[in-house]
This record gives structure tokens, sequence and C-alpha cells, in this order.
């Protein structure tokens, strides 16, 4: 794969035909590079990549916003802006997935909840709520999870039985990361529900306070069951 540096160098001179798929790269690119504190959050906050605008890629993309704005104003680049840390993205972003046309719009959703602000934040509760697309209002519940709102459950919960089986477990892992006693007893549901050779469970979230990152392994339903009752332990203590 090539640099950040190497893929914002090839925008800059306008020497792919097509742009799209060098920006979906750096998207890629991005992702990779930022600390996994600034990427998927912590046990406390969700991820927010304000940090990231000073290191050497996060001034890359901002050379991008110079020399195109026309291209880092499109969702794929206001996606890399986001990651990139660029605080300027939240209107542009509630705009564009608010917007009736178009296609990468769901990147301004992955925007605003890789950039994490309080603002960006917010724009993602107007957007689960006021957007014409269901899929960008699921999105935005969807990205608010990480940021411990859990006020898209029904929606997500809603969006499942629909799914086909990728997107499914999409929806069934963001379920999982939420403490609400509904949205586990949902998910358990499902487990039961499922042949263990139909649905392979798969997490990308956080335990015990601990972050876990298992993005390319599958979890056995037993496993994905005893991580959806860890908080149970700290509500007893609380309860007592």
């Amino acid at each position: 794969m090539k640099s950040i540096a190497e893929l914002v160098a090839e925008l800059l001179a306008g020497a792919s035909r097509d742009q799209a798929q060098v920006l979906r790269h750096l998207i890629h690119a991005l992702m990779d590079a930022l600390p996994d504190e600034m990427r998927f959050g912590t046990a406390t906050r969700g991820p927010c990549s304000v940090g990231f605008a000073e290191t050497p890629e996060g001034m890359a993309v901002r050379e991008l916003v110079i020399q195109r704005p026309e291209l880092a104003a499109t969702p794929l680049g206001l996606h890399c802006r986001g990651l990139a840390g660029d605080e300027m993205i939240v209107s542009a972003c509630l705009e564009s997935a608010l917007g009736l046309d178009g296609d990468d719009h769901e990147s301004c959703v992955m925007a605003l909840c890789a950039l994490g602000t309080d603002k960006a934040v917010t724009a993602l509760r107007h957007i689960m709520v006021a957007a014409t697309h269901p899929s960008r209002r699921a999105a935005a519940a969807f990205a608010l999870v990480w940021h411990y709102d859990e006020s898209g459950q029904d929606l997500i919960r809603n969006t499942v039985p629909e799914c086909r089986a990728i997107e499914r477990l999409t929806a069934t892992l963001f379920l999982a990361q939420c403490r609400a006693e509904e949205s586990r007893s949902f998910v358990l549901s499902l487990l039961d529900r499922d042949a263990e050779d139909d649905v392979r469970w798969r997490l990308l979230g956080r335990s015990s306070g601990e972050f876990v990152k298992r993005s390319r392994e599958y979890l056995r339903p037993e496993e994905l069951r005893a991580w959806l009752h860890r908080y149970e332990p700290a509500l007893e203590t609380i309860e007592t």
C-alpha cells in the first residue's frame, strides 16, 4: 500500500483518473496510521482524531484542503479530513449527510465519528433524527454507540431483521457494545436463534475498561455471551 504522503501527492498532481479510489486508499491508510485510542476510543470516551492534525500525516491532508479544496469537500474527502483531525468539517458533513442525492454520503457520518468532538457528536445526533435516507440515520446511530450515546438502540435493533448477513453482524456488533439490558437481551436472543455455522460473531469493542481489538478474529458464540455480561459485576457493586 502507498504511504499517506504518496497518496496525497497523487491527488495533488491529479495523476489518477479514479480519484475517488485514491481517496478510499487514503482513508484506509489514515485509519491504519491512527493510534488505537484515537481510532477506536477508550474505556471513557469515543474515537477522537483531533490530536492527529499536527502530525506529518495530518498536515499532508491539510495540504490537500489548501490545494484541492473541491476534492477535499467531497464526502470521501471529508472522511479523510475527519480521520486527520480537521475540526472544520462539521457543517459540511452535516449538510452532505442530510442531502437528498449523491454517493458516499455515509462517509460524512464516519468523518464525524472519527473526529469525535462535542460538535461532531451533536451533528451525529441530528443526522440520526433528521436524515432522509434510513441508511444514514442507521449509520449515525452506529457511530453514536462508539461515543457512549445509546439513543439509537431502537433504530439499530429495527435494522437487524432486514439486513444481509454481514450487515446484521455490523448492527449486532454495535448493539453488543450497549450497556442497556434490552440490547444485551436482543443480541443474546440472536445468538440463541442463529446456528454457529451460519453466523460467526465478530467483535471490535471495549471490555472491562481495557480496549480490545479483534478486527480480523472471530468470536465463538460463548465468547460473545461472556462479553455481553461484562458489566454485571460493576452493576452489582453499584447496587450494593
